[in-house]
C-alpha cells in the first residue's frame, strides 16, 4: 500500500448523467463533475494514546480510497430550498433530501432507509457552504469505495477462488459491501472507511465551493465528529487528508460548544456564526511532520474478517488509566516513549540514500537478528539501513507487548490471542519488519510492515 493523500480529478464528460451544462434530473444546469479521492489509513504506533494532545501517532495513508463524484446544478433564481441526491451504488442505496437553506434543517424523509453519516455529513457541510452562494439548486454525489474497504473472502468463495493477495487484486472494482448474515453489519477491514467517505464527500463540495485545504479539513473533521456523536482521535480524517505523518490531537474544546449547538440550535443563525468561526480558525495539532515511505519498506493489510467496536475499547481503556496510581502508569507511559522512538528513527530512515534492489534483497533474506550487526560486504548505507529497521522492529514489538497488557488490564481484546498468534506468525516471516494489530487492535485486521523486495 503506496503512501497517498486527498486528491481530486475533473470529469467534463464520460455520461450523460454526468455531462457539463446539461439539464439535472432534479434540476438546473450541471456543471462539470468533480471526483474527490480519500485514502484509507493504518495507524502503526500510537494507539489509544493519541487520544491525548500531548502524544503523537504515526499514520500512514495507503492507496485504497473511497471516491465521490459531486455535480452541483445553479439557477439563477434560486428559492430556499436545494434538492439534493445521493446515491451508494455499492450499498445498493439512493436518498434524496430537500435542504432549507434558511432553516439548515432537510425536511421530512421521504427515504425507505436513512444513513445519519451522509446525512450530517451534508448538514454539517451545507450549513457553511451555502452561506453566500444563493444559486445552488441541487447537488447530486455518487459516493465509491475501493474494494479493500470491505471484506473479499465472500466474493472470492463466490467465484470459488483460493483467498490469495493475486486473487482480491483481479476482482472487479467496486463490488457491493459485504454484510454479516448474522449481525446484518457491514464486514469492514479497519481502513477508516467512515472518515474516508466524510472527507471525500466534505472535500468534493468544498472544491465545487472553492475553498482552501484547510477549509476542508476542518470541516471535515466537524462533520465527523458530529456524524460520530463524539470527538474522536481524529487522525484517520487527518491521514485522508494530509497523507501519511506524524499527528497530534487538536483539543476535544475546539468543538464542544459547536457540537452542542448542532444538536440543538436555538437559533440557527448562531449555529451558522459559530460553524464559520470555528471552521476558518487554526487549529493545534493536526500533521506534526509529514512522512514517506522508503522505496525497499511496504505496509500490507490483512482481512481477518472480524470487528470491534473501537469507542467502547477506548472508553474501557480510558477507564483504566484513570484508576491507576498517580506518577509513571506502567505500560502507558512505556508506549509513549517507544512511539516518539519509532518516529525517530522513521525519519532516520527516511534521511538515508536508497538501497540498490540487489542490497534490499541482501537485507530481506537474512534474518532479523543479523540486521543490527549487518554481514561482511555490506556497504555503510547497508549497515546503517539494517541497524535502524532491526531497531524499529524491537520498537514496533514492544508497542505490541504493552498494548495488549493493557487491554488485559482493562477487560478489553486490544490484541486478542488469535491475533497474536497470527501476528508472531507473520512477523517470524523472512522479511517481515512486524506484523501488528493496528490502532485501537482488536478483531478488524492485522498490519505487516515488510522489505518489499520487487521495489
Amino acid at each position: 500500500m503506496r503512501n497517498t493523500r486527498l486528491e481530486f480529478s475533473l470529469n467534463k464528460g464520460g455520461g450523460k448523467e454526468w455531462m457539463p451544462n446539461a439539464k439535472s434530473s432534479i434540476g438546473g444546469t450541471l456543471c462539470a463533475s468533480t471526483m474527490m479521492m480519500a485514502p484509507g489509513k493504518i495507524l502503526l504506533a500510537g494507539g489509544y494514546l493519541v487520544l491525548e494532545p500531548m502524544n503523537f501517532g504515526l499514520v500512514i495513508a495507503v492507496d485504497k480510497r473511497v471516491f465521490t463524484t459531486a455535480m452541483i446544478s445553479r439557477a439563477e433564481h434560486s428559492d430556499n430550498t436545494v434538492q439534493i441526491q445521493v446515491d451508494s451504488p455499492q450499498f445498493g442505496q439512493s436518498w434524496k433530501y430537500s435542504y432549507n437553506r434558511k432553516e439548515g434543517t432537510f425536511a421530512e424523509s421521504m427515504n425507505a432507509s436513512s444513513n445519519e453519516l451522509i446525512e450530517k455529513t451534508l448538514r454539517v457541510s451545507l450549513l457553511y457552504l451555502l452561506e453566500n452562494d444563493p444559486s445552488v439548486h441541487s447537488i447530486h454525489l455518487k459516493i465509491q469505495a475501493d474494494n479493500d474497504f470491505y471484506s473479499l473472502a465472500t466474493h472470492l468463495k463466490e467465484r470459488n477462488l483460493p483467498i490469495t493477495l493475486n486473487n482480491a487484486l483481479s476482482l472487479p472494482k467496486f463490488l457491493p459491501a459485504t454484510v454479516d448474515q448474522t449481525s446484518r453489519k457491514v464486514c469492514k477491514s479497519g481502513l477508516g472507511s467512515s472518515a474516508c467517505l466524510v472527507t471525500s464527500m466534505v472535500g468534493a463540495l468544498c472544491h465545487k465551493f472553492q475553498k482552501s485545504d484547510a477549509i476542508l479539513y476542518n470541516l471535515a473533521q466537524i462533520s465527523h465528529c458530529y456524524a460520530q456523536g463524539k470527538v474522536g482521535s481524529g487522525f484517520d480524517v487527518s491521514a485522508a487528508c494530509h497523507g501519511s505523518h506524524v499527528y497530534q490531537r487538536f483539543p476535544e474544546t475546539i468543538l464542544h460548544e459547536l457540537l452542542s449547538t448542532l444538536e440543538t440550535p436555538s437559533s440557527i443563525v448562531h449555529a451558522k456564526s459559530l460553524l464559520k468561526d470555528v471552521v476558518e480558525s487554526t487549529w493545534p495539532g493536526g500533521v506534526i511532520k509529514p512522512l514517506t515511505m522508503r522505496g525497499f519498506l511496504q505496509v500490507i493489510m490483512a482481512d481477518v474478517s472480524g470487528g470491534s467496536e473501537s469507542p467502547s475499547m477506548a472508553r474501557s481503556v480510558l477507564a483504566w488509566k484513570r484508576k491507576q496510581q498517580k506518577g509513571r502508569i506502567s505500560h502507558w507511559d512505556e508506549l509513549a516513549e517507544a512511539n516518539q522512538e519509532i518516529v525517530r528513527v522513521w525519519q532516520q530512515l527516511m534521511d538515508l540514500p536508497s538501497l540498490t534492489k540487489e542490497e534490499v534483497t541482501q537485507l530481506a533474506s537474512c534474518s532479523p537478528e543479523k540486521w543490527s550487526d549487518g554481514l561482511n560486504g555490506w556497504t555503510a548505507v547497508q549497515k546503517e539501513t539494517g541497524r535502524l529497521t532491526a531497531e524499529l522492529r524491537r520498537l514496533l514489538l514492544d508497542t505490541r507487548r504493552h498494548l495488549k497488557q493493557m487491554g488485559e488490564g482493562a477487560g478489553v481484546p486490544v490484541e486478542p490471542d488469535e491475533q497474536t498468534t497470527l501476528a508472531d506468525a507473520t512477523s517470524a516471516v523472512p522479511g517481515v519488519v512486524a506484523a501488528l494489530v493496528p490502532g485501537a487492535g482488536g478483531y478488524d485486521a492485522l498490519a505487516c510492515l515488510y522489505i518489499n523486495q520487487d521495489e
